[in-house]
């Protein structure tokens, strides 16, 4: 998910980095905030286990759990003798069967969001870039 902002301000003034970063964090704060409405939610432990991730070179929201790709997919994967249960190191396959969600929750949430949330998201970055600006 990538989220382009342009803001117009006064070349002469320099964005300086931790600016850019306090923008780039609150907009996947506010970004996780609006994902939760959208997470699969058998047990909540994929909502409770996620994080903001920020280095010099970007900011990412990572979910820890070691299924969460499979359930952002929203396809049925299977070890080799059919099982949805994998020995520790043993590689699982797509099936092509959609998985079965709940309450308007699903895969690929992150893109659901952002299809409902975008807007919202670069009108916080401009915001906080252009008070980085004063």
């Amino acid at each position: 998910m990538g989220i382009t902002v342009k803001v117009q301000f006064d070349p002469k003034k320099v964005i300086d980095k931790m600016n850019i970063k306090r923008a780039e964090f609150a907009v996947a704060s506010e970004a996780l905030k609006d994902f939760s409405k959208y997470v699969p939610l058998q047990t909540s432990a994929l909502s409770k286990n996620v994080e903001i991730v920020q280095t010099d070179s970007e900011t990412k929201i990572v979910y820890k759990t070691v299924y969460a790709h499979y359930l952002w997919t929203g396809k049925l994967f299977l070890a080799k003798n059919g099982s949805s249960w994998a020995r520790y190191g043993e590689r699982k396959f797509a099936t092509g069967v959609p998985l079965k969600y709940q309450g308007g929750r699903g895969a690929r949430w992150t893109e659901t969001a952002e299809k409902l949330n975008r807007t919202k998201w670069v009108r916080i970055a401009e915001k906080l870039l252009k008070e980085g600006l004063a």
